[in-house]
C-alpha cells in the first residue's frame, strides 16, 4: 500500500489472525504478551519476536513496517538464514504450481549455500492467500521442517520443503505468496556425513 497511513489504515481493519503467518495458533500466545492486533505486532520489538518465536515472525514485523523480506532473494549472514520468496503475478489454486515455485526456489537457495559453503539445518515454507483481497477467503501458514542432518544437497532439500508444503496446502484458496527460509546454517565442513550427491 501507498503510504504508511493508508497502511495504518489496512492494519486497523484486520484481525491479528489474519497477518500471513499467524493463525489462530500464534495469536493466542502473542496475546500474552500484549500483542492482539497487527499495529500492536507491527510496532513490537523485532529482536524479541524473534527471540520468542522465531525469524520468520520477525521478518514479519518487519514486512508490516514497510522493510520487504520475502519478496526479494537475499541472505543474512548475520541471521544465519537464506531467504527465496515471491507473489504470483495471478493467484494460484494447485498444488502441483505451488509445489514446481518452491523447487525453483530451493534450487536457487541451495545454489546460494554451496557458493558460501554452508548447510541448512531446517527449512521454513510459507504459504499465503492475498491479504489485500478481502472478498477472498484468506489462510495464511508456515511450517518449519527440522533435518535430520544439515545440508546443502538440492534434492533433500526440495523433499523437506515439499514435505512441508503438503502439511499446509489447503485446497480451495487462491495464494498469492509462497517461499522458503533456509534456517539454522552452519559451515558445511562441520556437518558429519555427505552433504553432496
Amino acid at each position: 500500500l501507498d503510504g504508511e497511513a493508508a497502511q495504518t489504515a489496512a492494519l486497523a481493519r484486520l484481525a491479528l489472525e489474519d497477518v500471513w503467518g499467524i493463525g489462530h495458533r500464534l495469536a493466542p500466545r502473542l496475546a500474552a504478551l500484549g500483542i492482539s492486533t497487527p499495529l500492536e505486532l507491527r510496532a513490537a520489538d523485532p529482536a524479541m519476536i524473534r527471540q520468542r518465536f522465531n525469524v520468520v515472525l520477525q521478518r514479519t514485523v518487519l514486512e508490516l513496517r514497510g522493510i520487504p523480506c520475502l519478496d526479494l532473494e537475499r541472505d543474512s549472514p548475520e541471521a544465519k538464514t537464506i531467504c527465496s520468496a515471491r507473489s504470483f503475478g495471478r493467484a494460484v489454486e494447485g498444488f502441483e504450481e505451488l509445489a514446481e515455485a518452491l523447487s525453483t526456489y530451493v534450487s536457487r537457495s541451495a545454489e546460494k549455500l554451496r557458493r558460501q559453503g554452508l548447510a541448512a539445518a531446517a527449512i521454513a515454507v510459507m504459504l499465503a492467500t492475498n491479504r489485500h483481497k478481502p472478498e477472498d477467503a484468506q489462510y495464511h501458514a508456515t511450517r518449519h521442517v527440522r533435518l535430520t542432518i544439515a545440508t546443502a544437497d538440492t534434492a533433500r532439500l526440495i523433499r523437506a520443503a515439499l514435505w512441508g508444503v503438503r502439511q499446509i496446502y489447503r485446497p480451495g484458496f487462491r495464494y498469492k505468496k509462497t517461499g522458503i527460509l533456509l534456517l539454522d546454517l552452519v559451515p558445511a565442513g562441520s556437518v558429519q556425513g555427505s552433504l553432496f550427491l
